[in-house]
Parts: C-alpha cells; structure tokens; sequence
C-alpha cells in the first residue's frame, strides 16, 4: 500500500538545500528527480550532498556526489 515519505536534500554542513514533503511512495523502486536546485531554484554546486529519508517507520541518510 501507498506510504507517505519526506525527502530532503542536505549539503554537507547538515543544512537543507531542498525538501520533497507528502511524497507518497507506492512501490520499492519510486524515483524521485531533482534537478540540481535549492529551494530558492538557483542551481547547486558540484560537490557531496547527504539525501535524507523518513517515512513511519524508517529513516536513511545516504551520500551523494553530484556532478552537472
């Protein structure tokens, strides 16, 4: 069944760059497709970015290198 996320793009002094709230997940495999901006829509530096994930039941921080 469908499950309520929030997603959020951090850099790497912990601070959020971008969030995806109330996105309902259906399936394992959901894509969620950022591009590249902050919440403010100026685009984001080359470098490491944290992605964050929370849902009910679980929560995941995962490293990425973002590259345009």
């Amino acid at each position: 069944s469908p499950k309520q996320a929030e997603i959020a793009i951090l850099n790497i002094k912990v601070q959020i760059i971008k969030e995806f709230n109330s996105i309902t997940i259906s399936k394992v495999n959901s894509n969620i497709i950022w591009d590249g901006t902050d919440r403010y829509g100026n685009k984001v530096g080359n470098g490491m970015y944290l992605i964050q994930y929370k849902s009910e039941n679980f929560k995941s921080i995962n490293k990425v290198v973002f590259i345009r």
